[in-house]
């Protein structure tokens, strides 16, 4: 219903990465360019330079409509692979949160937020996406209760108004 389109922009030189698309005269063949098509997009980086920066750029074309034709967010779901360093929605001009800790990271009932700002928020995600718990980080260790959830991985992010990070815990 609705056309996102995915980059991947090098952040010293601005060049654009472009996602994969079936040539439209000849199906059998795949081209890089503006994907109108698919629903799912892929990216490779050719050649991508060690200790560079590159920027993921999810946008849209128009008003985002669900299927009413109300305006709406558009959910989506992005699997970065080779890469091992913390992925944000937003560029961090401080990384004022990556020293953050969650502890323990394997639970029965409540984990720890450590080393996050105060008045940064917390959301917790089951698998799907849902978003099963929120909060404020009022103190240095702010506590989420997860007893009433079911055994599972869940993602917790954490953000301030120029940094996001996430981290994965598992209930058992």
């Amino acid at each position: 219903m609705n056309d996102l389109d995915l980059r991947i922009v090098d952040t010293k030189d601005n060049t654009t990465h472009l996602p994969w698309r079936l040539d439209y005269n000849n199906p059998m063949t795949a081209l890089k360019g503006n994907n109108t098509v698919d629903n799912v997009e892929q990216i490779i980086v050719d050649a991508p330079v060690a200790r560079r920066n590159y920027k993921i750029v999810i946008n849209n074309k128009g008003i985002l409509k669900n299927n009413t034709g109300a305006n709406t967010p558009q959910n989506y779901s992005i699997i970065v692979t080779g890469h091992s360093e913390v992925l944000g929605t937003k560029e961090s001009k401080a990384g004022v949160l990556s020293n953050l800790a969650i502890a323990p990271s394997v639970t029965k009932d409540v984990i720890n937020i450590l080393k996050a700002l105060k008045k940064s928020t917390f959301t917790i995600y089951d698998l799907s996406g849902k978003k099963i718990q929120n909060g404020t980080i009022n103190s240095d260790k702010e506590v989420a209760d997860l007893l009433a959830h079911t055994k599972g991985i869940y993602i917790i992010e954490v953000k301030t108004n120029n940094d996001v990070n996430s981290k994965k815990i598992i209930k058992e």
